[in-house]
């Protein structure tokens, strides 16, 4: 049990990580000496900090659940989405790390493609194809209730997380700075693991 608090607390650090990494680029400010750009650049950021906040909630309330559910057994692929288990357990098994983690990506990558594809008629593919399945304004697949503030950070952020699993672990062997062992394998395939169970309840938009 000690071993998968600590592979869940590093899934954690490695999913705000993903998250920063994702979103930077768009609350990012821009260094100016203008006083009402840098209150609009603090605005932006505060509003990033928010966001993230959400989403690291949405996410511990994740692990916390699977913590007592994996407190019971030592087998985590009981818990794990059938089509991951399909596609990625006996790469997993064999010791093939990154071509599970891969695997689990290139068949979310799929599913959506799918999706998207049966509602406009139209391919898309990787990180594009999540930008044009997820957005709060206008998506294809609804993932929360965006009615409310808090249904839309939830959009955003699954979004998000969506984009940075697809970047790096639809192909991990291609990224240097990222090492594939058992313990990051396990990490990736819990996030497909979400990603392919919010599919499962996910709406389209009308």
């Amino acid at each position: 049990m000690q071993s998968e608090i600590y592979w869940l607390i590093g899934f954690l650090t490695f999913i705000t990580f993903l998250i920063i990494i994702c979103i930077i680029e768009d609350y990012l400010p821009n260094r100016s000496s203008n006083k009402q750009e840098m209150e609009l650049e603090r605005l932006k950021m505060n509003e990033a900090i928010v966001k993230l906040k959400s989403i690291n909630d949405y996410l511990t309330g994740k692990l916390n659940e699977f913590m007592k559910r994996v407190a019971l057994t030592s087998d985590f692929w009981e818990f794990i989405h059938k089509d991951i288990v399909r596609v990625s357990k006996q790469r997993y098994l064999d010791g093939h790390y990154a071509d599970a983690v891969e695997s689990a990506f290139k068949e979310i990558n799929q599913r959506v493609k799918q999706m998207v594809k049966g509602q406009t008629g139209k391919e898309y593919d990787g990180s594009s194809l999540m930008f044009k399945a997820f957005p709060v304004e206008n998506p294809i697949i609804i993932l929360a209730d965006l009615s409310t503030k808090s249904g839309q950070d939830t959009q955003n952020g699954l979004m998000h997380l969506f984009v940075g699993g697809i970047l790096a672990g639809r192909n991990p062997k291609a990224h240097e700075n990222i090492i594939i062992d058992e313990s990051n394998a396990i990490n990736f395939i819990f996030l497909a693991n979400i990603l392919m169970t919010e599919l499962d309840n996910a709406k389209f938009a009308k």
